[in-house]
């Protein structure tokens, strides 16, 4: 996409706390090659990330398991259903087996349909990462730059102070 496409046509914000970019447009085609876009050149690095669309705020979200590997964001859709709810938008979390079903309305069925598989579907509840060596949310403390051994990792003081 070409610089000057994305200056005109969209804006874009950094969250670096939760490891995030964030893009917007008013412009529907623009939409499709945003969410193409797969790799970012960020000065000498060049980044692999997985983009999606923010569910509308009439949705709820549900999560499923046990996805098969060949599902894949972009026909996942193809294979899911649930009775008397229209599924809205669907995508893997990650590469986990993992999928969060984005349905219309603030109802999550208890069941829906995986390739002709009746499978459960739970409320999806996102989790908030937090790191035990620092304190502080958004990130864990796995891939804290500097880790603070001396704190406990239960409740984050000095064993003598905890």
């Amino acid at each position: 996409m070409p610089l000057r496409d994305f200056v005109n046509r969209a804006t874009a914000q950094v969250q670096w706390a939760k490891n995030l970019l964030v893009a917007c447009t008013a412009h529907e085609d623009m939409i499709d090659r945003l969410t193409a876009i797969r790799q970012l050149q960020v000065g000498p690095n060049l980044c692999t990330f997985a983009a999606y669309l923010k569910p509308l705020p009439y949705t709820s979200a549900g999560v499923v398991v046990g996805i098969t590997d060949w599902l894949t964001n972009d026909n996942i859709m193809d294979y899911i259903s649930a009775e008397r709810h229209e599924i809205v938008s669907a995508r893997r979390l990650g590469n986990s087996s993992a999928a969060i079903i984005h349905f219309e309305g603030p109802q999550v069925p208890f069941y829906i349909k995986v390739l002709g598989t009746i499978v459960r579907c739970r409320p999806y509840r996102k989790s908030v990462q937090y790191c035990k060596a620092c304190g502080d949310m958004g990130h864990r403390q796995d891939v804290f730059p500097s880790p603070k051994p001396e704190l406990c990792s239960k409740c984050g003081k000095k064993p003598e102070n905890g």
